[in-house]
């Protein structure tokens, strides 16, 4: 049963991801970045391969990029 809430889980963070991409195409950027930092922090945290997906530069759209570069905890690498 724990498999298959963690598939429904990512499912859902791969749908809140692709709002996510959608949001950061605003005019101000910036703002889009600040208001995803909590959904960034929660991802980061809440699933491993969220984690590691969140870490991939190529696996993600470049505005969501930048928010992950702009919210990710200092010490902690990401990949270039």
């Amino acid at each position: 049963m724990s498999t298959i809430k963690g598939k429904v889980h990512s499912l859902a963070a791969s749908a809140v991801l692709d709002i996510a991409s959608q949001l950061l195409q605003a005019p101000d950027p910036h703002e889009a970045r600040q208001r995803l930092a909590p959904l960034v922090q929660h991802l980061r945290n809440a699933d491993r391969a969220l984690s590691t997906y969140l870490r991939r530069p190529a696996w993600i759209s470049q505005p969501l990029w930048a928010a992950v570069k702009d919210n990710w905890p200092a010490g902690e690498e990401l990949a270039a």
